[in-house]
């Protein structure tokens, strides 16, 4: 069968799936906690082509999974992913390097059918010199940025006024054929009126166009695939859940102020993991450059850097040196912004049940939590010197939040508009110099296409229920209160797609 036809019918199977599922996804209601165990694998027992050392695989559920049924439901959707990468066409064309016309040949009509909004290329990226510049203070490539070490303004990479995306290390790892490495080091000027793209170090020959596009494939990579799918699903808040599920009991307070970050998180996960890492056909691997012996190697490398308080925003901007910049960084100003929000109400929420630190000391069971964390992230969560704090406990708590929120928000949500247009953002790049090719254009498109169900929002799922009493409940009902606030003065500035709003925020990661 030719490419075009046979790139038409994988696109009206994956696209009728896709839009059907999306349609009659069944809502589970937020459910109180009880008390279970979470039984866990490694994720290399179940996928040893792909491996994942330290990843944690949830084996049993909460009751509000429905695990039986979604588990039907994921062997169904991963038998029919393996016949489909089979059939997709092995070289199809490139994809138009123009809005309407990438629409045409690419966006499933089917989507618009299920009720999903079309993507729009954000303004500031449409008809722009410098899409990087723009990309790196914005959305979800905005946590990126840092200022230059000692080392890069010593060897003259940099300048102390200038600033840094590092992507270098994956210059040294293979691609697949006919392709461009990703990443390399970019240094941009800064001035009061934004960011310009001086430079993009590799090691190679390639053409500043060439250079300057491998490094936006690379952002899109990281951020998809290792920073999201990776770090946020399935190591945070796997491990957060396994530990906080198993060692806190139904109506210990702090599980009480977790529980909506993982309704159906585990089986939901358990679905991201079987499509992103299970093996050679996964997304993390046909979406992007690497095969599967270089995605797992460039997950090693993360995972032995992972660092849990990188994922706090103030502590992110602060050893960036990023917390105050003479340009515009309206991606730092929103997540600041929000996570004050977030950090605040669990501080208030806390101090009801734990009157200081001593407090906190005294309770075995977080302490057996704590415990349980260090065991299962990646690496140990850094801890006072005196021993557990309420602080610390709030910080822990609120990451969690945080990311099953705002940064949810922000890498599914957001993500639509930033990262669908492959002329713009590519995931990979030929060395032919062509645009990047129209499966993998219409594949990033189904991987979005799912985050767009609008269930289980924050603002309606009534997470107040979660409460232990009164003044927990005031609390939970304090927090939706000031995101309201939040949603209404942001609104009040004018909307940019590149930020997230809180109307827009779920209960937990997954559906």
């Amino acid at each position: 069968m030719l490419a075009g036809p046979r790139f038409a019918l994988y696109r009206r199977i994956l696209a009728g799936f896709l839009s059907a599922g999306f349609k009659d996804h069944p809502i589970e209601p937020l459910a109180a906690p009880v008390d279970t165990e979470i039984d866990h694998v490694a994720h290399d027992e179940l996928w040893p082509d792909l491996p994942l050392p330290g990843v944690h695989i949830a084996s049993s559920f909460i009751p509000s999974d429905q695990a039986e049924r979604r588990r039907l439901k994921i062997r169904v959707q991963m038998r029919l992913r393996g016949l489909l990468v089979d059939l997709a066409p092995t070289d199809s064309p490139p994809i138009p390097a123009e809005e309407k016309a990438f629409l045409e040949v690419v966006y499933p009509r089917e989507f618009d059918k299920a009720g999903a909004p079309r993507p729009v290329l954000p303004p500031e990226v449409r008809d722009c010199d410098d899409v990087l510049a723009q990309l790196v203070v914005r959305g979800p490539f905005g946590s990126f940025l840092r200022r230059p070490t000692p080392d890069e303004m010593t060897s003259g990479e940099a300048t102390e006024g200038e600033y840094v995306v590092d992507l270098a290390h994956y210059l040294d790892h293979p691609v697949k054929p006919g392709l461009l490495r990703p990443g390399g080091k970019a240094v941009l000027t800064a001035s009061p009126t934004g960011l310009a793209t001086r430079a993009i170090l590799r090691d190679d020959d390639l053409s500043p166009d060439l250079a300057y596009r491998a490094m936006v494939a690379g952002l899109h990579e990281d951020v998809s695939t290792f920073r999201h799918n990776l770090g946020v699903h399935n190591v945070i808040l796997t491990d957060a859940a396994i530990a906080t599920i198993n060692r806190l009991n139904a109506r210990h307070p702090v599980r009480r102020v977790l529980q909506h970050t993982f309704h159906t998180l585990l089986i939901g996960n358990l679905e991201n993991v079987n499509a992103h890492f299970a093996g050679a056909k996964s997304f993390s691997v046909t979406l992007f450059s690497h095969d599967a012996r270089e995605v797992s190697a460039l997950a090693a490398g993360h995972l032995a850097s992972f660092d849990l308080e990188h994922f706090a925003p103030d502590v992110q901007f602060a050893r960036r040196g990023t917390t105050e910049t003479p340009f515009s960084y309206p991606y730092r100003d929103n997540v600041l912004e929000l996570w004050a929000v977030n950090l605040a109400y669990v501080q208030g929420y806390l101090a009801l049940y734990y009157p200081d630190d001593a407090a906190v000391r005294a309770d075995a069971a977080i302490a057996r939590w704590a415990d349980e964390l260090d065991r299962l992230l990646p690496n140990p969560i850094a801890r006072p010197e005196g021993g557990l704090t309420r602080e610390w406990v709030a910080r822990v708590c609120a990451t969690v939040i945080h990311l099953s929120t705002v940064e949810h928000d922000i890498l599914n949500n957001v993500a639509w508009d930033y990262c669908t247009f492959g002329f713009v953002v590519p995931t990979v790049v030929p060395a032919s110099g062509d645009q990047m090719d129209i499966l993998r254009a219409l594949d990033m498109m189904a991987v979005l296409f799912v985050t767009w169900r609008p269930f289980n929002m924050l603002f309606d799922s009534h997470i107040e229920s979660m409460a232990l009493d009164g003044p927990g409940r005031r609390a939970m009902l304090g927090w939706l209160s000031q995101l309201h606030d939040v949603q209404e003065q942001m609104e009040a500035r004018g909307h940019d797609p590149s930020l997230a709003y809180p109307a827009n925020f779920n209960i937990s990661i997954t559906n």
